[in-house]
């Protein structure tokens, strides 16, 4: 899917620093070891997750993020940036779900996935705020829990399949 070009400089920013976190990420394998670092080394509260929180939700809010609709207002996403060169092959996508199970999918390449709770409390697949790394070939109902989260999501190559499941 190609995604149309934005005029939105905090669509811009968010890109800006997505690719300082891929490019931290570098070649690291998807999985617990990366999950692990991922929330030792950019917790919720430091300056990086903070800053990718912040304009995720506000492209919620300006409608760049999180604007289709899946089922409803209750579970939305989109696609924000493609896999590019400058993304290190990750595409930057964004989910809005608020307590609910959403599409069963999986990760051909793994994926990160950063978890913005907009309830207190509310949890992504038993996680509060912060990172989870899914390893390659790994699948899954994803589901929020206790209120409403954003996720912000990274996919090697773009890819994830829906499989109806």
């Amino acid at each position: 899917m190609t995604i149309p070009p934005s005029t939105s400089t905090t669509r811009a920013q968010l890109k800006t620093a997505a690719i300082r976190l891929l490019n931290a990420v570098g070649d690291r394998p998807l999985g617990p070891d990366t999950e692990r670092w991922l929330n030792e080394t950019f917790p919720p509260g430091s300056e990086l997750y903070e800053t990718l929180a912040t304009l995720i939700r506000a492209g919620e809010k300006e409608g760049w993020a999180c604007n289709v609709e899946i089922t409803g207002p209750e579970y939305r996403r989109s696609p924000i940036y493609d896999a590019s060169d400058d993304t290190r092959g990750f595409s930057i996508n964004s989910v809005y779900m608020d307590n609910l199970v959403g599409q069963y999918h999986a990760h051909p390449n793994g994926e990160i996935n950063m978890i913005v709770p907009l309830t207190p409390g509310a949890k992504f697949c038993g996680h509060l705020a912060g990172w989870t790394a899914p390893e390659p070939g790994s699948e899954h109902f994803p589901e929020v829990t206790d209120g409403t989260a954003i996720m912000l999501y990274f996919l090697p190559r773009g890819e994830i399949t829906y499989t109806g499941k």
